[in-house]
């Protein structure tokens, strides 16, 4: 009966580990490797150079400059910011408020300012592309730098492994936790977070740029760019919540730490590491642990992240000298990785720390897949004290069905050192990092012509969930038509239509409002056309 238990326990386990997956309707099947395919999706709202840019003076002070939670200032009601405003001491946004910030709205932090949203209370923070909202720095233009002021944090009441009632690291005594993985904390999109990471009491006890503590997955997290922040860029304590284009830029810690059993997915996600800053233990692009010490709590730590692109320091110029490696998984993460790059890390591009790390990793629950590690220094693997060798490392790294790779930088067809300022992300013609991504290989169907024809089409994945691809090779300028039927033979969707130049091209086909079943993807171009059977699950 003991037997039956504990395998019955082991089979739950696995269940719990397994429910993320890749598959997920969230992520957006693209065919790449990386955060960048043909569009740069950090134009026109990000900004790499915030130390020289001119923010008015503000002209509301929100806050009182107390920096305790007993004598900060709390928002008990709904509440609506705009124009510029002074951030000065501990903000809380209590149960039951809503804090709504509106589109172009720049907050300037004082020293050690913080903007709590506690559990049960909500930020609507929806900035757009052109109008994006900003968390700065209260000093001059050419004055600013990290630990300027502390950060936003953001408590729920999904699932953790620690507890039902948490202390949010920082100090600012906020607790999260709960049972709710559907919590909504509100919106976070087109938001600017520069100049964060406030040492508390000079004892590390940190305020990272964007903290994240049981965030529930009724919240949105979209582009966000945290700049010049003195602790980590982005840190979730357990949660479920969900993001999509992050940028973490010049970074003193951690970019993207993951702790406590959060089980969110991200994608679109990239850090640009600045030479002359590191933190003083350890600079490294994703660091992960389950807990502190590796246990076995529950939830695991357990997110999916696709389509990374880390860009590392390439030298080491930070006084400190403590820029590490590209990906640190250790203390029993579950954390899958999948159609990402690492590039340019003075150290090595991997670790995987601890046997039980290591043991998660050869069972199928720690994943790597689709992705490429670009040393430098040639030196891709980083071992421990204990656990695997480098040959181990690159055994399984390296497995068939994983699909990953290791090359030099140069080999990747992108800009690498990046200018820190002005950062060209798109990869070149020829990179390999296109049409290498799960999706594409795993599911991706060629429908080709004859070799004298004017098009060839490709369709991934297929079958689908949500939405799928279509891909148009042209030879020659041609009117493209991309139109889909059901099986009945009735048009349901026309696609595109309209006169483009040679070059490839993706259409997607999103059949979320329509029923599971057959679908039928027509492609003409000129005289020529092709159609294509596609299976909405």
């Amino acid at each position: 009966m003991k037997k039956f238990l504990l395998f019955g326990f082991l089979f739950i386990i696995g269940l719990a580990v397994e429910a993320q997956s890749i598959e997920d309707s969230f992520f957006t099947k693209v065919s790449y490797t990386g955060a960048f395919g043909t569009e740069d999706w950090t134009a026109g709202w990000s900004n790499f150079d915030p130390q020289n840019t001119t923010y008015a003076t503000p002209t509301v002070t929100k806050g009182n400059g107390d920096k305790t939670y007993n004598g900060g200032t709390k928002i008990t009601a709904g509440e609506t910011w705009s124009g510029v405003i002074k951030l000065d001491g501990w903000v809380y946004v209590q149960n039951g408020a809503t804090l709504t910030i509106n589109p172009g709205t720049v907050i300037r932090g004082a020293s050690g300012a913080c903007l709590v949203v506690e559990r049960g209370g909500k930020i609507m923070a929806e900035g757009t592309a052109s109008s994006p909202i900003v968390f700065t720095s209260m000093n001059a233009a050419g004055n600013r730098a990290s630990n300027d002021w502390a950060g936003v944090i953001i408590c729920g009441k999904a699932a953790n492994n620690k507890g039902a009632d948490v202390t949010i690291e920082g100090g600012v005594g906020a607790t999260y936790g709960g049972t709710d993985d559907a919590d909504n904390s509100g919106i976070l999109k087109y938001v600017r977070i520069e100049f964060p990471g406030y040492d508390v009491d000079g004892n590390g006890n940190e305020i990272n740029g964007l903290t994240m503590g049981s965030v529930g997955n009724g919240t949105t997290i979209d582009h966000v760019q945290v700049s010049y922040s003195g602790d980590d860029s982005f840190e979730w304590f357990g949660g479920t919540v969900n993001a999509k284009y992050l940028i973490a830029y010049s970074t003193e810690d951690d970019d993207f730490d993951t702790d406590f059993g959060f089980r969110g997915h991200v994608q679109f996600a990239t850090c640009v590491r600045n030479p002359a800053l590191s933190d003083t233990d350890g600079a490294r692009g994703f660091e992960s642990d389950n807990d502190g010490s590796g246990t076995e709590a529950q939830p695991y730590t357990s997110p999916v992240f696709s389509n990374v692109t880390l860009y590392g320091p390439s030298t080491d110029n930070s006084t400190n000298k403590k820029h590490d490696v590209g990906l640190m998984l250790r203390r029993n993460t579950k954390l899958q990785l999948y159609n990402s790059v690492v590039v340019g890390f003075v150290k090595e591009a991997l670790q995987i720390d601890g046997t039980v790390t290591q043991a998660g990793a050869t069972a199928g629950q720690l994943k790597i897949r689709n992705t490429f590690l670009a040393a430098s220094t040639g030196k891709f693997f980083k071992p421990g004290t204990t656990g695997w060798a480098y040959a181990n490392y690159a055994s399984w790294f390296k497995t068939d069905e994983f699909k990953n790779d290791t090359l030099a930088p140069s080999a990747l067809n992108i800009t690498f050192p990046l200018t820190i300022t002005a950062p060209d992300f798109l990869p070149k013609s020829g990179s390999p990092v296109f049409n290498a991504s799960y999706w594409y290989s795993t599911s991706a169907q060629t429908y080709r012509l004859a070799s004298d024809d004017v098009f060839s089409v490709k369709n991934y994945p297929n079958p689908f969930s949500g939405a799928t691809t279509i891909e148009v090779t042209l030879k020659e300028k041609s009117n493209v038509r991309v139109s889909v039927y059901n099986m009945a033979g009735i048009l349901i969707n026309i696609i595109h239509n309209s006169y483009l130049t040679e070059g490839t091209y993706n259409f997607r086909f999103d059949a979320s409002r329509f029923p599971a079943g057959i679908y039928y993807g027509k492609i003409e171009a000129g005289t020529q056309s092709a159609t294509l059977k596609m299976v909405a699950k």
